[in-house]
């Protein structure tokens, strides 16, 4: 992702964030930790805060969260996710971020380094494998990412 489109988005982001504060608050999402090995897999989207985040979005009405990390992995990866590799990690629980809060899922799901991605290029600016040591070092994850990770971890006994 070049320098001015981070700008760009991140500018959009702020501008925007009124709207977005609306459509969110309140809302339930899902977030899903795609791994392989000790590799974390997080991205960018074109209008944010500029921080990397986990996979993931808003539910649609009716939708169970499950269905909605199936959906959501397809349009933002391009890839076709088979039910029984998604493990819940932590079902509902309110999450606050930037001023609004909204109720999260979150899953696992394990994937090879190699599985062919699509980047959903009108939403997805960037897509980044992570080492878990480099996790622990990076500031530049949302709040979301960061709680998600610590979560995911601990599941794990990544830390101990």
């Amino acid at each position: 992702m070049n320098k001015l489109s981070q700008l760009i988005g991140n500018a959009l982001f702020w501008v925007l964030w009124p709207l977005i504060y609306v459509y969110l608050h309140g809302s339930s999402r899902v977030r899903v930790v795609v791994f392989s090995g000790s590799r974390v897999l997080l991205l960018k989207n074109w209008i944010s805060n500029g921080r990397f985040s986990l996979s993931g979005g808003g539910m649609a009405r009716g939708e169970d969260a499950k269905s909605a990390v199936v959906r959501e992995i397809r349009e933002e990866l391009g890839i076709n996710v088979d039910l029984s590799k998604l493990s819940l990690i932590k079902p509902k629980f309110l999450l606050r971020e930037l001023g609004f809060k909204y109720f999260c899922y979150l899953y696992e799901l394990e994937i090879s380094v190699d599985t062919k991605m699509s980047r959903q290029k009108l939403e997805i600016a960037e897509i980044k494998w992570f080492s878990i040591d480099e996790l622990s070092k990076k500031n530049n994850l949302t709040k979301a990412a960061k709680y998600g990770l610590a979560i995911w971890s601990k599941s794990r006994h990544l830390l101990d």
